[in-house]
């Protein structure tokens, strides 16, 4: 059985506002993110996941760090990885994660920096 079999997957890759990072600050960058979070999906209507993978360079580590509401949890890939292996990774284990919650979630965002 399939717990996605008769679930709509939209996926969305750049925010609908185009700006450049090299002359945009990071303050305004953020407040861009967030309010495009909000705007399309407002937590109130939405679960929002968080994700969001690193790299520790001197000791060569990998992993992602999830949040929710409803969840949270640090996912270690340890050595020989990639932050990019270990992001995919952290979302896979992130749709497990609703696929065993006991609600009855309609809408479920995850929002990652990959």
């Amino acid at each position: 059985m399939n717990p996605l079999a008769d679930t709509d997957v939209v996926c969305c890759a750049q925010l609908p506002d185009f700006f450049r990072k090299s002359n945009t600050p990071l303050e305004q960058m953020c407040s861009l993110a967030l309010e495009t979070i909000n705007v399309n999906y407002p937590a109130d209507q939405w679960l929002q996941v968080f994700n969001h993978g690193s790299y520790i360079e001197n000791q060569a580590k990998v992993g992602a760090d999830v949040y929710s509401e409803l969840f949270s949890f640090y996912a270690a890939a340890g050595h020989n990885g990639s932050a990019f292996e270990e992001e995919i990774e952290a979302i896979r284990k992130a749709l497990c994660q609703v696929c065993c919650l006991n609600t009855k979630l309609i809408k479920v965002v995850i929002l990652s920096d990959l």
